[in-house]
């Protein structure tokens, strides 16, 4: 009969349910106090608000965690276990900030080449395709040295 009037006055949750789904539901819905049933229909327990805050509290602060490569470290873990927990994340972070430096660096050469003959009117219409076909083979030419030099640097 509790279980009957449970049923019309709140959303009852099998204990089955992950909790991280249960609490968003609560977050979702605003939900009240909600049963939890078992597998035979018996009611559990019952989760409050508090409950779905602290699982999404912990919930985010995961996420948030593994958002930035932060790892939780386990005191037992030796360093070597710890280094490798950490690399993928680093070797990530590495190629961006190299990417973006050589984005950043290779914008401003071509627009302080671009604008060059443009303010001093040496651009004509006989050598405008011949700037930007200049400039992407020594983008090219100088990418691979870079590349080469990154490489050589990373293996020393």
């Amino acid at each position: 009969m509790l279980k009957d009037i449970a049923e019309k006055t709140f959303q009852i949750m099998p204990v089955t349910q992950d909790e991280a789904d249960v609490a968003q539901a609560f977050y979702q819905y605003l939900l009240n106090p909600t049963p939890v049933d078992d597998e035979d229909g018996c009611i559990a327990g019952v989760i409050i608000i508090h409950d779905a805050i602290v699982i999404l509290d912990e919930d985010y602060e995961e996420n948030i965690l593994r958002l930035a490569g932060v790892v939780e470290v386990d005191l037992s873990d030796t360093v070597l276990q710890t280094t490798w927990q950490c690399v993928p994340w680093l070797a990530v972070n590495l190629v961006a900030a190299i990417l973006r430096s050589l984005a950043n660096k290779a914008g401003m050469q071509i627009l302080t080449v671009a604008a060059r003959p443009l303010a001093s009117k040496e651009l004509t219409g006989s050598n405008v395709r011949r700037v930007p076909r200049l400039e992407v083979f020594v983008g090219l030419i100088n990418g691979t040295l870079f590349v080469v030099l990154m490489g050589v640097a990373g293996v020393i």
